[in-house]
């Protein structure tokens, strides 16, 4: 796939409220199937996605019109409505992102899927 540098890669990452353990196996799944509808309706993409127990990271690729807040949010939203929950009962208030170069996607692709592996939990 052919990425130009002016569109955004974003490395996104959140915790469940109080990092409690609410995202496991089934509810794990159900989760990341929701933020995939969700992105593929709002025209982006997530490029990579580590969903454990109590945290979540994302490589986010948006257009240059979209912005990440407003997408995470949606992606929150989504989630949390899968499991039966509002955004407040499921995540923690806040969630932070870097954008990514070009340059290092790669890298943060393979840290993202690392920390989806066994060995990253």
């Amino acid at each position: 796939m052919f990425f130009e540098d002016n569109v955004p890669f974003f490395h996104v990452w959140f915790t469940t409220k109080d990092d409690k353990p609410l995202l496991s196996g089934a509810a794990a799944a159900k989760a990341r199937g929701a933020m995939q509808q969700t992105a593929d309706s709002a025209k982006f993409e997530i490029h990579a996605a580590a969903v454990t127990a109590a945290h979540v990271h994302l490589v986010l690729h948006l257009s240059a019109d979209q912005e990440v807040n407003a997408a995470v949010q949606t992606l929150q939203a989504e989630a949390a409505r899968s499991e039966g929950l509002a955004p407040v009962d499921l995540w923690a208030p806040t969630f932070r992102w870097q954008r990514v170069p070009l340059s290092d996607l790669a890298r943060v692709v393979q840290q993202v899927t690392n920390a989806a592996s066994p060995e990253g939990r």
